[in-house]
């Protein structure tokens, strides 16, 4: 389950963005002679990674892709080659969601969850399409028939757009890889006018490199290979129309059958009227691009 985060860590995140808005300037340190040396104890490192949008839109691809259909694996490996297709996470932020619709006839998902299934429902309404099913893509809370070269034309075109808001995230491991934490910044200060859409901003934590040997289904006696799987959705946090900036922060254990170098997380803010999402940054934890960062 995931869960907002502390106050304290919000705080303390805010001063590793800026130390200096934190009192880290020299005007801020006692004298020498204040006070009399004490012994240094060391202080435990954590890893953390930092994302934020670009100065332009960053779009979100949302699939809805089910093991049990023998039409979701071409669309999966669609959202496989877009890094090797130029699309990395700072041109667009793809994750799946695994749903189960046929569970009567005795075919299952085992990474579907009813929570996923709602939310499928209700892009499905927002969009007022006839139902849902699998594979079902929408882009920036749209749905999408694009594929290859039209796909990546679209996908051009929003990254061309300025960015209608900032959204930054700093996500760190804690209790030795046991709990991910997520503080984020939302800054529309750049927006006109005091009248804004209502808005919220939500956070997903997701696990990338994952395989089934499917037992049911129109895939039975296959081995399909997933990506960018949604394995935490955290709930919804509003927007106040008028704030030029939120902070908010979210955590969530981290089960033992995840692979925690695999794991990476993924934030959007979306208007709330049209199910339009405005804004999206996240990336991969690669152990490899950590910064180790005194723990809070």
């Amino acid at each position: 389950m995931i869960r907002r985060c502390s106050l304290a860590s919000i705080v303390a995140t805010l001063a590793w963005w800026s130390p200096m808005a934190a009192g880290a300037g020299p005007e801020s340190r006692p004298a020498d002679d204040q006070k009399p040396p004490v012994a240094s104890r060391a202080v435990p490192k954590i890893p953390a990674w930092r994302f934020a949008s670009t100065k332009y839109q960053v779009p979100l691809i949302e699939l809805y892709t089910s093991e049990e259909s023998a039409s979701s694996p071409p669309v999966e490996r669609l959202l496989a080659n877009l890094p090797r297709d130029g699309f990395g996470f700072d041109k667009v932020v793809p994750i799946s969601y695994h749903v189960s619709h046929w569970a009567h006839l005795g075919w299952t998902d085992r990474f579907a969850t009813e929570e996923f299934k709602k939310r499928q429902q209700f892009f499905v309404e927002a969009n007022e399409l006839p139902g849902p099913t699998a594979p079902q893509m929408f882009l920036n809370g749209q749905e999408t028939s694009d594929r290859g070269n039209t796909l990546y034309m679209t996908l051009q075109d929003i990254g061309r757009r300025p960015p209608p808001i900032h959204l930054s995230l700093r996500v760190t491991l804690r209790q030795n890889g046991r709990r991910v934490e997520v503080i984020g910044l939302v800054d529309r200060s750049k927006i006109p006018g005091p009248n804004r859409d209502p808005s919220i901003v939500q956070v997903v934590v997701f696990e990338t490199g994952l395989s089934s040997m499917v037992s049911s289904g129109e895939n039975k006696g296959k081995t399909l290979e997933h990506v960018n799987v949604v394995r935490a959705l955290a709930p919804e946090r509003p927007m106040n129309p008028s704030d030029d900036l939120m902070h908010f922060g979210v955590e969530a254990p981290i089960e033992a059958s995840w692979n925690r170098d695999r794991l990476g997380v993924a934030a959007f803010v979306m208007i709330v009227h049209d199910a339009s999402i405005i804004q999206a940054t996240g990336g991969l934890l690669d152990p490899a691009k950590a910064e180790m960062i005194d723990e809070d």
